[in-house]
């Protein structure tokens, strides 16, 4: 059984994001909500242990701003409900990961959770995923021997007020390569990747949209993915891909 939860959450662009952080890190609504966002985070957890679910899978935004405090906090939630280990959960990173420039040079997301992101056990994967960051996606898991997970990164720090993902050509050239070295035994595959696939109109597609999605799509129809999960829209949503790549 696998589950997945989505969003759980000196350049003048590098100033505008850590003004914002700054700012919604003390802004006292923000501090309530996530008080209350944590708890129900936690209830969900435990449900889902209570369900007797086998993975979960987390679709990017671990955090909110981008800060190690933040990363923090989610991993002791994982741990006191149960979740903390790498052959029982994966991660993504999302845009809220490295929410500035600082938290995506520094590849803070990575730093903590790259045991999660690499194949369990596979300690050359999670220490090139720490030195090198986005550069060193996508990445495989299999879980159980029959399911393989496939992980891309469209996470980028931008503009403020804008959240837009790219996953970029040089990762979906290594994608189709990891393919050809999957494992025997792999029943179905997973891809994952943070921004949505399907258009959510013009205004939201520009300013927060996945800007390479059509070529993700066909990427993934052609390493044979069984379904892809992602996070940041903040509605639920199941759709079809279009084969023919025109939505």
């Amino acid at each position: 059984r696998l589950r997945d939860l989505m969003r759980p959450h000196a350049s003048p662009q590098a100033l505008s994001h850590e003004l914002s952080a700054i700012s919604n890190e003390l802004s006292q609504p923000y501090r309530k909500k996530r008080k209350v966002y944590t708890n129900l985070l936690k209830k969900a957890l435990l449900g889902l242990r209570r369900l007797e679910v086998d993975h979960l899978l987390l679709t990017g935004d671990l955090a909110h701003c981008g800060m190690s405090a933040e990363f923090l906090e989610m991993k002791a939630i994982l741990s006191i409900t149960g979740w903390w280990g790498p052959r029982r959960l994966t991660v993504i990173p999302g845009n809220h990961d490295v929410y500035t420039e600082d938290a995506a040079q520094s590849r803070a997301f990575e730093r903590h959770f790259a045991e999660y992101v690499a194949a369990p056990g596979d300690d050359a994967a999670r220490d090139t995923l720490r030195a090198r960051g986005r550069a060193a996606y996508p990445v495989r898991r299999v879980i159980d021997g029959r399911v393989a997970v496939y992980i891309l990164c469209s996470a980028l720090p931008t503009v403020a007020l804008t959240a837009w993902g790219r996953v970029g050509r040089a990762q979906r050239d290594r994608l189709r390569a990891l393919r050809r070295t999957e494992p025997a035994g792999v029943e179905s595959r997973l891809l994952l990747v943070h921004h949505n696939l399907h258009t959510r109109g013009a205004r939201k597609d520009a300013t927060s949209g996945l800007r390479d999605r059509l070529a993700v799509s066909r990427v993934a129809d052609q390493i044979g993915a069984d379904a892809i999960l992602h996070g940041h829209d903040h509605h639920p949503y199941a759709g079809h891909v279009d084969r023919n790549n025109r939505r």
